[in-house]
């Protein structure tokens, strides 16, 4: 079940210890808010089913499993097609127990595909509830180095690149794809899904949560990452304007202060680096 918030709030708690200027972090996101109602969104897929595992190497043909008689309200329309190559060695996953689906390029450049509707079209309405976007749940996101290569939601044939959002989540976040990247109309009809890179670098991982569909009024995740020996980096995306960050020391006690540090804007997001001197300490985003 999905929920939308009649208060726009998402928190984000850290707590970490330092050892000289290393900093430890323990990565926490909660969201809050009151009057929650279903808003009846789309799953494309949770991947809390179908495990799998394909290991490609050297150069080999790509490695191809379909999965069928999945459970549709998990997985649209109850396949999945998954692929997977690489130059070297690249490991793709399905791990249904964690509810995530995983790609690393071990070493050379992998390539990788997910597709939905493979074997019959889709034929979902997805601006029926109301949804006006795609959204993909990463709870990782490791990539070291330069970003060249190419990562695409394809829907219906009509492909959208997201190569600048994911390079600026660097650990937990989200990528919100509007509708609009690839149909105007009042009613959007969807008979395939596909998720696809190719060029994935050496040591790059990526872990998905979820894909599924969200309204305009879904709230926006913040995301936390360690930025030099003494600084917090919080982002969220650019979609979300209107917001500004707000913190406090104890959860569940005291009173929400604004921050005044400076919003800088890169690669499709909002982010502001934070002192992180101190032990503990409560962030979230507040609509204006």
């Amino acid at each position: 079940m999905r929920y939308s918030y009649t208060i726009f709030e998402r928190i984000a708690m850290w707590v970490f210890r330092c050892y000289g200027l290393k900093l430890s972090p323990v990565v926490l996101m909660v969201g809050v808010g009151l009057g929650l109602t279903d808003a009846k969104a789309v799953v494309i897929d949770d991947f809390g089913q179908g495990s799998a595992l394909l290991e490609p190497t050297n150069y080999s043909p790509a490695l191809i499993t379909l999965q069928t008689g999945l459970n549709t309200n998990l997985t649209i329309g109850g396949t999945r097609l998954l692929t997977a190559q690489t130059q070297n060695r690249a490991i793709l996953q399905v791990d249904a127990v964690a509810g995530q689906f995983s790609f690393e390029a071990v070493s050379d450049d992998g390539y990788f595909g997910v597709r939905y509707g493979s074997q019959a079209n889709l034929g979902v309405d997805v601006r029926a509830d109301g949804s006006e976007a795609f959204l993909l749940r990463f709870s990782e996101v490791h990539a070291p180095g330069l970003w060249r290569g190419r990562y695409y939601l394809h829907v219906n044939g009509v492909g959208c690149g997201f190569l600048e959002e994911l390079a600026a989540i660097n650990g937990a976040g989200t990528i919100r794809i509007p509708f609009s990247k690839f149909l105007s109309a009042p009613t959007f009809i969807v008979n395939t899904i596909e998720l696809e890179a190719s060029r994935v670098e050496t040591g790059y991982r990526l872990v998905l949560d979820s894909i599924e569909t969200v309204s305009a009024d879904t709230p926006p995740s913040l995301a936390i990452a360690t930025f030099g020996p003494n600084e917090i980096k919080l982002a969220w995306g650019t979609n979300a304007t209107g917001f500004v960050v707000e913190k406090r020391l104890d959860l569940g006690a005291g009173s929400w202060e604004m921050l005044t540090n400076a919003v800088s804007v890169a690669a499709g997001q909002f982010s502001v680096t934070v002192d992180a001197s101190e032990t503990f300490g409560c962030f979230r985003l507040r609509r204006e």
